[in-house]
């Protein structure tokens, strides 16, 4: 809870920045809150492994612009932000030991998921048709996305068996990804493509398996 409030305070604080813009061409910068819903996919997936449902995500955070050039519409972006996120399959982890195995479910059950809170930091190449007194604009953004995860939950539920795994150590603290938005105004499309593996060794039936996070949604951006 105190992690999420000194990150709500620092947006605010950067926020306050970002609308005490002036009119000055030399002065002009592209400083945005963000806020993304999206979709989440698994891919390179084992054998058997199917999605359940939606898994969805959202992210809200701050961007600093840095202008590259004089007419200010190329620049770099870095960021601090917040995401949550949800994946439903059917990659069922048991706790054996103090060791997780991984098995792919072919019963009924009510609930397999797994939840992620994470501080996440974008960096970005930036293009936009902007100007100091045009706030509609065409842009594409695509950079790198690294995210630490503060906090990881595995559930299983089914009519027999509920039980929780609490920061599970096959799944990878550290993710990072490249990313694309790109649209008008406030309304753009977002995707993410994880370049490292969502968990750590999977192993199932002797089959070694990298699975990467594939993110796709909407992404807006507010002056």
């Amino acid at each position: 809870m105190k992690i999420r409030l000194l990150i709500l305070a620092l947006l605010f604080y950067f926020g306050g920045i970002a609308q005490n813009k002036t009119d000055s061409l030399s002065n002009y910068l592209e400083d945005q809150l963000y806020f993304s819903i999206h979709n989440n996919n698994l891919i390179n997936t084992p054998n058997g492994f199917n999605t359940d449902g939606f898994s969805n995500g959202i992210s809200i955070g701050f961007i600093k612009d840095i202008p590259l050039n004089d007419r200010r519409n190329i620049g770099l972006g870095i960021g601090l932000g917040y995401s949550s996120n949800t994946f439903k399959n059917n990659l069922k982890m048991i706790e054996n030991n103090g060791l997780i195995e991984f098995s792919i479910l072919d019963i009924d059950y009510n609930s397999n998921k797994i939840t992620t809170k994470a501080i996440e930091i974008p960096l970005e190449f930036r293009w936009r048709t902007s100007t100091p007194d045009k706030f509609k604009f065409w842009r594409i953004y695509t950079g790198i996305k690294v995210s630490y995860h503060l906090k990881n939950e595995y559930s299983y539920v089914d009519s027999l068996v509920n039980y929780k795994i609490s920061n599970p150590e096959k799944l990878n603290k550290w993710q990072y990804g490249l990313t694309l938005s790109a649209g008008y105004s406030s309304f753009n499309l977002y995707t993410y493509y994880g370049l490292n593996p969502l968990y750590k060794d999977v192993n199932i039936n002797n089959d070694s398996t990298s699975i990467n996070v594939l993110k796709i949604g909407l992404i807006f951006y507010i002056l």
